[in-house]
C-alpha cells in the first residue's frame, strides 16, 4: 500500500500526543515549495528560465545560479505565509529553517540539482538540530529528510502531485565502492587528500579492486547517491581555499545530521560536524567582504555584509547619513573608545563615452593608471553588472615615443560598436566602475584581494567584537567598532562619525606597504614587511611615557620574560610596556661591522642573519632562542663565550631611548672610540629598564670564525677544573666558551646521547 507523505506526517505526530504540531506545519510547507520548484523545473525552456547564471552574487560572493535565485524565493514566499518559522536565512539574500538551494557549481547543466533544509535555531552545534532534508531535483524529485528518528525519502508522484514513501528508514550500506570528489582540483589538494585518493584508485584497499570514482557536481545529487549505494563524498579544502568552499549552517550540518541518522559519519577530518559551534551564519564572511565591491559612495552592500557578522557580538548599533556603520558594545559607558576602519575602495567613474563605443573614465579615489591596461572589470549598473576590459595597443603597434598609460589614453572596451549599444547595457555617465579581482590565496601563506585596503581593517574591529563576546569579557568603557565611508576621498566619513561619537580614545586601523618588494626604497617609506604586523614606533612610546609621566603611572618595560633578576615584573596599579613589536633588523653593515636592530629581536634570529654576513655577534645567553636583544641590554647579558668575548656592554655602541618624560635621544655615536663626555650608552645598559625605554640599538660586530673545536674534558674535582682553566689561560690559549658541567649534568647528558662514558 502506498503512504502518502501528509499519511506519514499524521502517524509520526501520533507518536507524540503533547506536540504543538508546528513541525509538521513546517514540513508541508516544505513539501508544497518543492512541489513549485519541481513543477518549474520540469517546465520546457529550463535553459532559459532556470538553469545558468543569474548575473548577480549571493552573500558569499559566489555567482548566483538562476535556480538559487527561483527556489530560494519560492520557499521565502511559503515560509512567510506559515506561522512556523521565526526567521529565514539564506546565502541568496539578507532576509532574516536555514536552507540552500543548491544546484551544485555546474548549474548550466541539466543533472539532478537540489534544495538542503535545516530547522530551528541558526547558531548552534549541528547535533541540536530538530529535522533536516533537501529535495533533489530531476527526472523524478525526491524528498529525504530527517526528524532525528531514522531518514525516511519520498518521491513524487506527477499523476497525483503527492510525495510518496518510497524509501523507509534509509540505512547507508555498510560497504561501498564509490568516491565523489572533483578531481580537477588534486593537484592543489594537501598531500593527505591526494594519498586518500590514489588509495581509492588502487587495488590495495579492503576490497581488492579500486574504487569508481563518480562526480556530478552537485552536492545534493553526489550526496544522494551515495546514501543510496555507500561511498564516500569529499569537499576538501585547497591552497586556494584553506578553510574549505562548504558552509557550515546551509550546507555541511544538514547533510551531517541525514548522514550520521542513515548510519554513516560527517567529519572535518579533524572533528565531527555536528559538534563545531557555529561563529555566524555564513561561516565565510572575510572571503564574502573582500569580494563584495563597496567603491566609495556605493558602500551600502559591503556595510550591511559586515554589520550581519557584527550584530551577534554588540549590544547596538546605529549608522550615520553618510553611510558609516557603527557597532557599540556597552553603550550607556561614559568613557568612550573607538576601534576604526574604512570600508570604500578605490574605483573608477564612466566620464564620456566615444561614438565609437569606447568607455573613458575619471578616477574614485586613488585609483592607478598605469597598472589599469588589460585588467578586467565590472561596470555597475541598474541592469546588473556589465563586463569589461581597460584596453591598450599590442606591443607590435607600439613604439618607444608612445605615451605610457595616463587617464587620457586608457579607455573601457565593453564589445560595442556605438556609443547606443553600450547605453542600451545600461551604462551611463556616473556608473561606478570596479576591478574584477577576487580574493585567493597564495603560496598557501598570502591573502591576495582587490579591496585588502582596508577590509581586512573592518575584519579586524570586527574580529576584536566576537573575541570579546566569546571570552564573556566585560568592559568598563563603551567600545565603538566603526566601518567608515568615503576614506579613500579624504577621511570624510571618519571625520563625520568622530563628531557625533566624541570618543575618549581612538584607535584606527588601515594598511601600509611591504618595502621589501623591488624598487621601493626603505631608507624612505621605512622597514616594513607582510606577516610582521604593525610596527611600533618610537613615537608611540614617546606619547604613552610623557602621558604616565605626566599622571604618575609606573611603566614597566617588558621584553620576552626569560630574565631571572624579576626586571620585567610589572608594579601594582602601572602599565606593562611591551616591547614585542620593535622586532626588526634594520640595517647590517658589512663595511663597518655594525648591526641597527631593533629591541624586540630574538638574540638567536640576530646572530643567524649577521652570520649570513659573514659577520658574528658573540653573546650567547642561554636563552638565546628566545630572549630578546632589549632585555639582553637592560640586564647586560653574557653566556658562556663571555670568557673570550665579553658580555653585551662589549658590543653596545649607541642606542636610541625614550626617557621617561618622553623625550627621545641617541646616548652616543656609532663608533667605536668616542672617548669625551659622559657615557650615557654605558649607563643604560644594565639599567633594567629603569633610566629609559630601549627603541633602537647600533650594536658592533665581529668577522665570523672560520672553524670551531668542540672538547669536553673530565676533572675529578671542582678543584683540578679551575687549575686546569688557569693552566690554559697561561698558556696564551682563550677558549671562545668555556662551560662548566657538574656530574649529575653529565648523567642526564649520557642518558639522553649514550655516546660517551664517565669513567
Amino acid at each position: 500500500m502506498m503512504t502518502r507523505y501528509g499519511e506519514f506526517i499524521m502517524e509520526k505526530q501520533a507518536d507524540f500526543p503533547f506536540a504543538s504540531g508546528e513541525l509538521s506545519r513546517l514540513l508541508y510547507d516544505i513539501v508544497f515549495a518543492s512541489k513549485v520548484v519541481s513543477r518549474d523545473v520540469r517546465k520546457a525552456g529550463l535553459v532559459d528560465h532556470i538553469l545558468g547564471a543569474q548575473g548577480n552574487t549571493n552573500i558569499q560572493g559566489e555567482e548566483q545560479q538562476k535556480l538559487d535565485v527561483v527556489a530560494d524565493e519560492q520557499f521565502i514566499q511559503v515560509f512567510k505565509k506559515g506561522a512556523e518559522v521565526c526567521g529565514i536565512a539564506s546565502e541568496e539574500n539578507d532576509d532574516f529553517v536555514v536552507f540552500d538551494d543548491e544546484t551544485g557549481r555546474n548549474g548550466k547543466r541539466k543533472s539532478e540539482v537540489g534544495t538542503v533544509a535545516v530547522e530551528e535555531d541558526f547558531l548552534q552545534p549541528g547535533h541540536e538540530q530538530i529535522a533536516a532534508g533537501y529535495v533533489l531535483y530531476g527526472s523524478s524529485t525526491m524528498l529525504v529528510y530527517t526528524t532525528g528518528r531514522g531518514v525516511n525519502g519520498f518521491t513524487l508522484d506527477p499523476s497525483i502531485g503527492e510525495f510518496c514513501l518510497s524509501h523507509p528508514n534509509m540505512k547507508m550500506p555498510e560497504t561501498g565502492r564509490i568516491y565523489a570528489m572533483n578531481e580537477g582540483n588534486i593537484h592543489i589538494c594537501n598531500p593527505g587528500i591526494k594519498k586518500y585518493v590514489e588509495y581509492c584508485q588502487s587495488s590495495e584497499n579492503q576490497t581488492g579492486k579500486p574504487y569508481s570514482g563518480r562526480y556530478i557536481g552537485s552536492l545534493v545529487a553526489d550526496f544522494h547517491r551515495n546514501l543510496i549505494k555507500g561511498g564516500i563524498y569529499i569537499y576538501p579544502s585547497t591552497t586556494n581555499d584553506p578553510e574549505g568552499k562548504l558552509r557550515l549552517m546551509y550546507e555541511c550540518n544538514p547533510l551531517a545530521f541525514i548522514s550520521e541518522q542513515a548510519g554513516g559519519l560527517a567529519s572535518t577530518g579533524f572533528e565531527r560536524i555536528l559538534s563545531i559551534q557555529p561563529e555566524h551564519l555564513h561561516q565565510r564572511f572575510l572571503e564574502s567582504y573582500l569580494n563584495n565591491a563597496s567603491p566609495t559612495g556605493f558602500e551600502s552592500e559591503g556595510q550591511k555584509l559586515w554589520l550581519e557578522y557584527l550584530k551577534p557580538y554588540i549590544d547596538t548599533y546605529f549608522s550615520d547619513n553618510y553611510g558609516t556603520v557603527v557597532g557599540v558594545i556597552n553603550p550607556e559607558a561614559a568613557y568612550k573608545v573607538v576601534i576604526e576602519a574604512h570600508a570604500d575602495e578605490i574605483s573608477w567613474f564612466v566620464h564620456y563615452i566615444t561614438k565609437e563605443g569606447f568607455i573613458y573614465l575619471k578616477r574614485n579615489g586613488g585609483s592607478d593608471h598605469m597598472i589599469a591596461p588589460s585588467k578586467r572589470v565590472n561596470i555597475h549598473t541598474d541592469k546588473g553588472i556589465v563586463k569589461g576590459i581597460f584596453g591598450w595597443p599590442a606591443i607590435h603597434t607600439r613604439h618607444t615615443k608612445d605615451e605610457a598609460p595616463s587617464l587620457k589614453n586608457i579607455f573601457l572596451d565593453v564589445a560595442c560598436s556605438t556609443k547606443e549599444e553600450v547605453e542600451a547595457l545600461g551604462i551611463h555617465v556616473g556608473c561606478v566602475v570596479t576591478f574584477e579581482d577576487e580574493f585567493f590565496v597564495m603560496n598557501s601563506n598570502r591573502f591576495v584581494g582587490r579591496a585588502l585596503d582596508n577590509r581586512i581593517g573592518g575584519f579586524m574591529i570586527a574580529e576584536v567584537a566576537r573575541l570579546l563576546k566569546e571570552s564573556k569579557t566585560t568592559l568598563p568603557f563603551g567600545l565603538y567598532i566603526v566601518n567608515s565611508v568615503q576614506e579613500e576621498i579624504g577621511l570624510r566619513g571618519a571625520e563625520m562619525i568622530s563628531r557625533k561619537i566624541k570618543p575618549n580614545v581612538a584607535i584606527c586601523t588601515d594598511v601600509c606597504h611591504d618595502t621589501h618588494t623591488p624598487m621601493i626604497d626603505k631608507i624612505e617609506n621605512g622597514d616594513f614587511k607582510s606577516g610582521d604586523g604593525p610596527p611600533g614606533s618610537v613615537e608611540e612610546v614617546s606619547q604613552i611615557l610623557a602621558y604616565c609621566n605626566t599622571n604618575k603611572l609606573p611603566v614597566t618595560p617588558m621584553g620576552a620574560r626569560t630574565g631571572l633578576s624579576g626586571g620585567a615584573i610589572p608594579f601594582p596599579g602601572g602599565i606593562a610596556l611591551s616591547m614585542e613589536r620593535f622586532n626588526r633588523i634594520l640595517t647590517i653593515d658589512e663595511r663597518n661591522h655594525q648591526v641597527i636592530t631593533e629591541p624586540g629581536v630574538i638574540t638567536q634570529v640576530l646572530q643567524e642573519a649577521v652570520k649570513e654576513r659573514g659577520l658574528f655577534y658573540p653573546p650567547d645567553p642561554a636563552s638565546k632562542g628566545s630572549c630578546f636583544i632589549g632585555g639582553n641590554i637592560s640586564e647586560n647579558s653574557g653566556g658562556p663565550k663571555a670568557v673570550k668575548y665579553g658580555v653585551t656592554k662589549d658590543y653596545v655602541l649607541n642606542l636610541e631611548v625614550v626617557l621617561a618624560d618622553g623625550s627621545i635621544l641617541w646616548t652616543g655615536a656609532n663608533v667605536l672610540k668616542n672617548a669625551t663626555g659622559y657615557n650615557l650608552t654605558q649607563l643604560m645598559v644594565g639599567s633594567e629598564g629603569t633610566l629609559a625605554v630601549i627603541t633602537k640599538i647600533v650594536l658592533k660586530l665581529l668577522p665570523h670564525p672560520t672553524s670551531d673545536l668542540l672538547m669536553l674534558v673530565p676533572f675529578y674535582s671542582a678543584k683540578q677544573a679551575c687549575e686546569a682553566v688557569a693552566a690554559i689561560y697561561r698558556k696564551g690559549i682563550i677558549p671562545s666558551g668555556l662551560e662548566f658541567m657538574e656530574r649529575d649534568a653529565l648523567i642526564w647528558t649520557q642518558q639522553f646521547t649514550g655516546d660517551f662514558s664517565l669513567e
